[in-house]
């Protein structure tokens, strides 16, 4: 089994025909008695994450398990399963239960600090930082009032200017109907020399 594949619930049962399915849960519940009993240190508190994956006993592997998450399987119909043994940690079902699913530690959809750069990346433009320039405004508005066949007067809106300053960039000042008239003809000798 490949770690974190989806598997439908016909190749999952597939995978596991030979192993007694009235059994797993017990067997499960057995080797976690084991492990207390057998003087090995105990974890202090279970994982939340088991509200959300079922455990499901490898053949022929004693402590080792495939945890399926239920939450896939139920919504998506599909089986994320992840490799777990006993005395090893959760890191890969919590990310996955944190990045698909929104359940975290402290309940569904709750809220955590995320780091800049993953926040970004998911972000519209690959996540590259945003840099505002009124040049480059200048040039992309003297584009779309051309494809739009605008009149230069466009941009010297009072609708307009206060649009983009209260909903998309603070710094933004209208744009004068001779400075686009002026930018638009500079992008047709552009054009037309290419």
């Amino acid at each position: 089994m490949e770690e974190g594949r989806d598997y439908t619930p016909e190749e999952f049962e597939a995978m596991f025909a030979s192993q007694e399915g009235s059994n797993r849960n017990e067997e499960v519940e057995q080797g976690e008695e084991e492990e207390e009993a057998g003087g090995s240190k105990p974890s202090g508190k279970v994982s939340y994450v088991w509200k959300y994956y079922e455990k499901v006993p490898v053949p022929n592997k004693p402590r080792h398990f495939r945890c399926v998450c239920t939450v896939c399987r139920d919504i998506k119909k599909i089986m994320k399963s992840y490799a777990w043994s006993i005395g090893t940690g959760f890191g890969s079902m919590s990310r996955h239960l944190r990045n698909d699913h929104g359940i975290t530690a402290s309940g569904v959809g709750s809220q955590t600090q995320t780091q800049l750069s993953g926040f970004m990346s998911k972000q519209a433009g690959g996540g590259k930082p945003f840099f505002y320039s009124q040049k480059n405004m200048i040039d992309h508005m003297a584009t779309f009032v051309n494809l739009e066949e605008l009149p230069f007067t466009y941009g010297e809106s009072v609708n307009l200017e206060n649009f983009n300053r209260l909903a998309l960039q603070p710094s933004y000042s209208h744009v004068n109907r001779h400075t686009l008239k002026d930018r638009t003809m500079e992008q047709y000798k552009e054009q037309k020399k290419n």
